[in-house]
């Protein structure tokens, strides 16, 4: 019989595991990392995985192109949706949501973030968001919305309005 190996999905060979190769010790705190449920997420935890990983490093991209529609003035809320797949550096999709608040179409502001597009380029992002500085033991040891990479990240309700800051 002949012998039949494994496929995976991995765009090279694995090299390493524990969380630094995205298993064991991750998983904890979903819902509070993404703001108790107030901002989507696709299911993929933070705690644990370092900064290559698109489902961490990806959300904390999405919540600073959301916060700079909101701080621009642009909407008074957003939420930005970006899907990666496995070894592709540019994202599949970028969606843009405004919940009707938006001053002009969401289409414009796609339009505008997709301008940015090399900003969600996974490399791009660790590097312009400092992701390998080491300081991800405070936001492991708390949430992923405080600490160095985050700090631009964090909800905060400002009388009627909802700002990303």
């Amino acid at each position: 019989m002949p012998r039949r190996g494994l496929a995976g999905g991995f765009p090279g060979k694995p090299r390493f595991g524990g969380p630094h190769g995205d298993a064991g010790l991750t998983g904890r705190k979903i819902i509070i990392d993404t703001y108790g449920g107030w901002g989507a997420h696709g299911g993929g935890a933070f705690s644990g995985k370092d900064p290559t990983k698109v489902d961490r490093s990806g959300a904390y991209i999405a919540r600073q192109a959301a916060k700079s529609i909101v701080a621009s003035g642009i909407a008074r809320r957003c939420i930005v949706q970006v899907s990666y797949a496995i070894g592709v550096p540019e994202p599949l999709s970028v969606f843009v949501d405004t919940y009707g608040t938006g001053k002009i179409p969401d289409k414009e502001i796609l339009e505008i973030v997709q301008g940015e597009r090399s900003n969600f380029r996974p490399g791009t992002i660790i590097i312009n968001l400092d992701l390998k500085r080491g300081g991800e033991g405070d936001q492991r040891a708390s949430s992923h919305r405080s600490g160095t990479a985050a700090t631009n990240c964090n909800l905060a309700r400002t009388g009627e309005t909802d700002t990303m800051e």
